[in-house]
Order: structure tokens, then sequence, then C-alpha cells
């Protein structure tokens, strides 16, 4: 059996348009694959594939948004393409990594009035 048979249904480094995206986890679960071993499966907001996690992409959400996957619906993450060695040859995947923190924008000062002997009002 190929590998892209086992993960035929999987979301592919392709979809994501060779640029980040941000996206919400809507649910989860853990399958087998061909080879006995258990996957944890993301399904998102964004696309009807779902993501099969590698321990790499688990163990990096799982440092974002706490160890206990249950609570990961309604989360967010971004997930980029990037390629990786596999088996002697390098292959496209998907990574993770946290959303950036937004900086609040600082207020612009107001212009001086008139009259207020230079103080700033705000």
């Amino acid at each position: 059996m190929k590998i892209d048979d086992i993960y035929a249904c999987s979301l592919k480094a392709a979809a994501l348009g060779g640029e980040e995206r941000v996206v919400t986890i809507t649910g989860g679960e853990v399958r087998k694959v061909e080879d006995g071993k258990k996957k944890l499966v993301l399904s998102f907001a964004e696309y009807s594939q779902p993501l099969f996690l590698n321990v790499t992409n688990a163990r990096k959400i799982a440092t974002i948004h706490g160890d206990e996957a249950t609570l990961w619906k309604g989360k967010q993450i971004v997930l980029y393409p990037t390629e990786t060695d596999f088996g002697g040859r390098m292959v496209d995947c998907i990574r993770v990594k946290a959303v950036p923190v937004q900086e609040p924008q600082q207020p612009a000062a107001q212009a001086q009035q008139p009259g207020s002997g230079g103080a700033v009002r705000f």
C-alpha cells in the first residue's frame, strides 16, 4: 500500500498555496493508520481535509495550547508549508506554530488645543 493511499484524505502542504495560514481547530479524533500506530487527526474550519498530526506537530500544538487535546477545539494555530527529510529525500510537509500576538496599537497623541497651556488632553 502506498503512503498516499493511507493519507489520501489528509491536508497536504500544496493546499496552503505556499503561504502560512491561520486555522481554527474544529475537532479531532484518534485514528489507527496502516502500520497500527495511532495518529491524532485534527479538522479545521478553513479546510475540508483533516490533518494527520505527526509527533512534532502534536507536541508543538501542546506547547501552544496545552497537552489536553480535547481542549484544542476553537483554538487557532498557524499552518505553514516547508520540507523535511523522509527516507533520505526531501519532501513537502506541513508544520505548525503559534498565531503571532498582535501588539495593541498606541493611540496617536492629540494635538495641543489652543489655550490648553501646553497640556495634552486625552
